[in-house]
């Protein structure tokens, strides 16, 4: 009977051990240190007591949740170590004008999302205790930032000659909104130069530091120059014969962009708003040539005041073609220079 109570007994404790996981390796702190070295992987952990009225699997997502928090903290740490020892070693060359400069990105780092980290939890259930660890490689983390960097500034330069190419063709609300994606594109950069800074030992040209800064100042100053402009929104209702058309309004912004005229497409962020009333009217017909003849009414108005800066009325701008559309055509081409004339004129007073 003895033995069978021993065999029983036995066979109890196997299945006890058989229902409780095996320890991780990363559970004890040496053994982790071991596997997971700080020279290529940076870690968290965290634990906690699983109360008797608490969820197991809720605990494990908030310990997972910690762990990921610690680890990025431990980032953080980094590159503030760093920036005080740039500001402690003004001698040392270049390094500490790099790290200084990301002393803005530093205080929000630990909120943020470090990408491919892993994470694992475990169950001590005769301890009643749950525990988490995050890592992610050192050399993956910095690949990864390497290339967003890259990628980021090559997207801030496109955003910046885009609006460079705006500004000068008189498009400047488009411009300033093209400038004005590029600055969280720059900050971007700005964290992940940080981030590289403090996990690799990275060299100017992975973090493109002057490069990045010399793309920063041309976005302060070109968003400094745009935000002087004053913007104009045009409403036009023109007809060539009764029927719609969109001649004069184009060519009139084309004209007074020359003379520094800006123009939006929201009317909301408009100074001013340039209203046009245009119809042509036939003429006579001698020889096959067709003429025509365009009235056209425009003002420029202030748009929050209804103040009217300029008003006039302009007749008989004529235009002769093989038809009478061509000639109703030819006749908004010819009033484009005058009308332009006018307006400049009145806001140059």
């Amino acid at each position: 009977m003895r033995p069978l109570l021993l065999g029983v007994s036995f066979a109890l404790a196997s299945l006890a051990l058989a229902g409780q996981e095996a320890p991780p390796d990363w559970l004890d702190r040496a053994e982790r240190e071991l596997v997971y070295p700080g020279s290529t992987f940076i870690t968290g952990f965290a634990s906690e007591r699983l109360a008797s009225s608490a969820d197991l699997s809720e605990l494990k997502n908030h310990l997972q949740a910690e762990a990921k928090r610690k680890l990025s903290e431990g980032i953080r740490l980094k590159i503030e170590s760093e920036i005080r020892a740039g500001d402690h070693s003004l001698q040392a060359g270049g390094r500490e004008q790099i790290v200084s400069s990301y002393d803005a990105a530093v205080h929000t780092s630990s909120d943020a999302e470090v990408v491919g980290v892993k994470t694992d939890t475990y169950f001590d259930s005769p301890q009643s205790t749950v525990y988490a660890f995050a890592y992610v490689n050192k050399h993956e983390l910095a690949g990864y930032y390497k290339a967003s960097i890259s990628m980021l500034v090559a997207q801030a330069e496109g955003a910046l000659r885009t609006a460079a190419q705006l500004e000068q063709g008189g498009e400047k609300a488009k411009a300033r909104k093209q400038c004005e994606g590029a600055l969280p594109l720059l900050e971007q950069v700005r964290y992940a130069q940080g981030l590289l800074s403090a996990i690799a030992s990275a060299d100017s040209e992975s973090l493109q530091q002057a490069k990045a800064e010399a793309l920063r100042s041309e976005a302060t100053h070109l968003l400094a120059r745009l935000q002087q402009a004053v913007y104009v929104y045009v409403e036009s209702a023109e007809t060539n014969f009764g029927e719609p058309v969109h001649l004069l309004a184009p060519k009139l912004k084309a004209e007074l962009s020359k003379h520094g005229c800006s123009f939006t497409a929201d009317r909301a962020e408009a100074d001013w708003l340039l209203r046009i009333e245009a119809s042509t009217r036939r003429g006579s017909e001698l020889s096959g040539i067709y003429m025509a003849f365009l009235d056209a009414v425009v003002s420029l108005v202030e748009r929050k005041s209804g103040r009217e800066l300029y008003g006039n009325s302009f007749t008989d701008l004529k235009g002769g073609s093989t038809d009478y559309d061509r000639a109703g055509r030819k006749a908004y081409d010819s009033g484009v220079e005058k009308i332009a004339r006018e307006i400049v004129k009145s806001i140059e007073k």
